[in-house]
């Protein structure tokens, strides 16, 4: 794990988890609009720190991140924000964790499935070719996620979208890819949740 500080000299603390399968400044302009009031921040999970590291799990990635807010001596966070894969990491730290969270703010976060885990095998198995085609061919990346739409305002499509290609061509493995969609669609949470979190 990488973690990106952003306005240091900020008091209030807003904690940004990322989601899958992208490289960590496509969230750079966000984090830097944020630390103008707070800060930030920003964890890049494992497999995509661009370290030479494996992603393993969404409670490791959890786990990682709170023992770094501990060792920095924060026992209190603001806001926390995590969209898709990191939506997940913030269902799990506010289930787990005894850092309290003011606010969170969880951007198509996913909660674990359901099914029986044949199913769940299933549909990693739909994501891990989908991802791994994707982060293989540019024509596939192109057709699965339209630069027209996805392109940062002010961007040029083929500009970003052949930076972001190149980066997910080198640095995403097919064992993190497997991890990164198994993990996030079946981690474990608590059973039953602490009421203190239900009541946020």
């Amino acid at each position: 794990m990488k973690v990106y500080e952003f306005g240091e000299k900020n008091s209030r603390i807003f904690v940004m988890f990322q989601c899958a399968a992208e490289p960590w400044w496509v969230f750079k302009a966000s984090a830097e609009a944020i630390a103008r009031d707070f800060h930030v921040y920003l964890f890049i999970a494992d497999g995509h720190d661009e370290q030479g590291t494996e992603f393993v799990s969404i409670e490791k990635n959890v786990k990682d991140a709170a023992d770094f807010l501990r060792e920095r001596k924060i026992m209190s966070i603001d806001v926390m924000y995590g969209v898709s894969m990191g939506g997940a990491s913030t269902i799990r730290f506010l289930a787990t964790e005894d850092i309290p969270v003011k606010k969170a703010v969880i951007d198509a976060g996913i909660t674990p499935y359901p099914y029986p885990k044949w199913i769940c095998r299933l549909i990693a198995v739909r994501d891990w070719v989908e991802i791994m085609l994707a982060t293989k061919s540019y024509t596939v990346m192109k057709l699965a996620v339209p630069p027209k739409r996805w392109t940062p305002k002010g961007e040029d499509p083929e500009t970003h979208y052949q930076k972001i290609f190149d980066f997910e061509k080198h640095h995403f493995s097919p064992k993190t890819i497997w991890n990164v969609f198994w993990s996030t669609n079946n981690y474990s949470m608590p059973d039953p949740v602490k009421q203190e979190v239900l009541n946020k």
